[in-house]
């Protein structure tokens, strides 16, 4: 549950926003900060040592597939696993109103948090939590106290960023990729990238320009290979705020 009982995105306006409801959940390939989910050395060898170490304390226990996706070669495979769907604090920020709302031509829709599509399910997938922003990469695994025990916070990395972007006062809704409710692309990508991979399959149309493709390949989105596709969740109880 977020500490913050409204958080607030700005868009460009695109009347198919309030026809299907979807936010774009945004994967590691396309995040607009080229360093961030990419951890130093450091913190890989400390990740390394921390699975080894549970490992020693129950060595009776099977390791899940989860714990060693994050294991130094599967992060690759667990970044692409996770995407981001972003939120902030404020609704008047000069600058999120021209980065990301149109030149200030868009709008600022404003969430409850208390809702349920806010709600986290106890897995490393499914997080809402706010940002820290720091001038260096993280170089050790961070601990938090959970049950009166210090453990490991293998997923802290998410909502890790350089702090040239504190304006944003960015909150982050972490989704698994591979259950979300639509995969999509546009009309003429489909056409140029994918159609002559899959000359079969008839993907479905859901706006004027946008098609959807979540079962092209039995199931699996192609988000992680095309960056250009967007994955989304769908969202409902909507308030506008027009610039």
């Amino acid at each position: 549950m977020s500490d913050t009982p409204i958080l607030f995105k700005y868009m460009p306006y695109r009347k198919e926003s309030f026809e299907n409801f979807f936010l774009r959940c945004t994967p590691r390939s396309a995040l607009n900060d080229p360093f961030e989910l990419r951890p130093s050395n450091e913190y890989m060898f400390d990740h390394t040592l921390d699975i080894h170490a549970q490992l020693e304390m129950t060595p009776e226990t099977d390791v899940s597939k989860e714990l060693f996706d994050f294991n130094r070669s599967f992060l690759k495979r667990a970044f692409k696993k996770i995407g981001i769907v972003s939120f902030t604090e404020t609704s008047d920020n000069l600058l999120m109103w021209s980065h990301y709302a149109g030149n200030h031509r868009g709008i600022v829709v404003a969430f409850d948090t208390s809702h349920n599509f806010f709600k986290e399910d106890g897995s490393k997938s499914r997080q809402l939590g706010r940002v820290h922003y720091r001038k260096d990469r993280m170089k050790a695994l961070p601990q938090r106290l959970k049950s009166s025990f210090h453990m490991a916070d293998s997923t802290r990395i998410y909502f890790e960023k350089s702090d040239e972007w504190i304006y944003e006062k960015e909150h982050r809704l972490l989704s698994d990729l591979y259950a979300v409710d639509a995969t999509l692309c546009t009309s003429d990508y489909y056409d140029t990238k994918l159609h002559y991979k899959y000359p079969d399959y008839e993907p479905t149309p859901v706006t004027d320009n946008l098609v959807s493709i979540g079962d092209i390949k039995n199931g699996n989105p192609p988000t992680p290979i095309y960056p250009q596709c967007s994955v989304a969740d769908r969202h409902s109880q909507l308030r506008i705020l027009i610039n």
